[in-house]
């Protein structure tokens, strides 16, 4: 027995009327939780493989489970995207600063006291140290 036959049996709907409206654009989603491949393909295959046939919450269910999971991917691509101008940006204004007021070496921001400050050695590890922490809990360097 082939798929359309099956689900065609599983729901009561003839297999005109579900190819008719799942292989439609309005339903392709519904089938893709059925089958992730064409309608045809899908619908022909034998169902030897078939465990169940879903419900429409449990099609909607996983279709909102997949479209959180595209838009984090997204989102995280947005963010280290904000991440590496934000980084940029704080890279040209160092280096403005370091021209205006002539500044050689390494020095640090102090926004408490919105004054520049040296960083000796031994300290610039301390603040890479830090800042690392602050990014990824913890870590030590």
């Amino acid at each position: 027995m082939k798929v359309i036959e099956q689900v065609s049996k599983d729901l009561g709907i003839s297999p005109e009327v579900l190819v008719a409206n799942y292989c439609s654009n309005d339903y392709r989603d519904n089938l893709l939780a059925l089958c992730d491949s064409s309608c045809e393909d899908c619908w022909n295959q034998e169902d030897t493989d078939i465990l169940a046939t879903v419900t429409d919450e449990e099609v909607e269910r996983i279709k909102n489970v997949k479209d959180k999971l595209k838009e984090a991917h997204e989102l995280s691509g947005k963010a280290g995207q904000m991440a590496t101008e934000a980084q940029r940006e704080k890279e040209v204004w160092f280096e403005e600063l370091e021209e205006k007021y002539g500044i050689k070496g390494n020095f640090r921001f102090d926004p408490e006291t919105k004054t520049l400050r040296r960083i000796e050695k031994d300290d610039a590890r301390a603040a890479i140290s830090k800042v690392l922490g602050i990014l990824f809990g913890g870590l030590k360097v």
